[in-house]
């Protein structure tokens, strides 16, 4: 029988807002972006995400994709290979860029992303690699 989960304490009251009770529930997550080299066959930009993206971080990686890409791409790929955790707003970010630049590939991500990107039905749009 798995332990009981921890009561939250009688003495602290949870935020009214969402997001709040996200931000004081859950440390913030860190998330790092990179440019790598262009891919080689098509010069396509290639961007490595480490860390986890969840709500706390989400737009911020969505604005530092959006600027490093500028306007002019049709296809980015993606490692993931150092990427721990991504949640339903991280794929929101994934699927937004795949709608904004047409074609996305996944490249080595992380079981756990993997698995993630499988069970929302994405893996064939996300093109996943590695």
């Amino acid at each position: 029988m798995p332990d009981p989960i921890d009561p939250v304490d009688e003495g602290e009251a949870l935020p009214d807002h969402p997001t709040e009770e996200v931000s004081s529930l859950r440390p913030h997550a860190q998330v790092e972006v990179e440019v790598l080299a262009p891919e080689a066959s098509t010069g396509a930009p290639v961007i490595a995400i480490r860390g986890e993206v969840d709500l706390s971080n989400a737009a911020s990686l969505q604005s530092e994709i959006d600027e490093i890409l500028g306007g002019d791409s049709d296809r980015v790929v993606l490692d993931l290979a150092s990427l721990t955790f991504i949640d339903s707003s991280g794929i929101a970010v994934l699927v937004r860029l795949h709608n904004r630049v047409g074609s996305v590939q996944v490249r080595n991500p992380t079981a756990v992303v993997r698995r993630i990107i499988k069970v929302t039905g994405l893996e064939e749009a996300f093109g996943l690699e590695g």
